[in-house]
């Protein structure tokens, strides 16, 4: 639940500045710029608000403001490459891995565009439905 959990992550005006492991350093990504640049605009959200706090749970010293810019790229790759329907066996073992607490499928590309998709079809674990409360 820390790591997909909403509530967790954010309560009313309050956003979540720690994570289990590392300080989310959103000083760096909330410039307008980095969002320019890369091109970003379009996950700008689902970065600051689901990418960071995940990032942040993998890395155990924390994000660095440095690599933001990389991690930024990263996402909106993976957002770009996410299919319409996520194969039912890469699914399935990014479940297990989840449940399993192995943080590495963040930064597997094919892993991360499969979260993706399964976080716009659907309510389950890997988030909730667009639109959705």
């Amino acid at each position: 639940m820390a790591a997909y959990g909403a509530p967790f992550r954010r309560h009313r005006a309050v956003r979540l500045r720690y994570a289990l492991h590392g300080k989310i350093p959103y000083e760096a990504a909330a410039s307008d710029q980095l969002y320019e640049v890369h091109g970003a605009q379009a996950v700008r959200g689902l970065f600051t608000d689901w990418y960071l706090p995940l990032c942040a749970a993998r890395e155990r010293a924390g994000v660095s403001a440095a690599r933001i810019p990389a991690l930024l790229k990263f996402l909106r790759r993976a957002h770009l490459a996410r299919p319409a329907k996520p194969p039912g066996d890469l699914l399935t073992d990014l479940r297990h891995r989840a449940a399993a607490g192995d943080m590495r499928w963040v930064t597997d590309a094919r892993a991360l565009a499969c979260a993706l998709s399964d976080r716009e079809n659907t309510s389950g674990p890997l988030g909730p439905r667009k639109g959705a409360p």
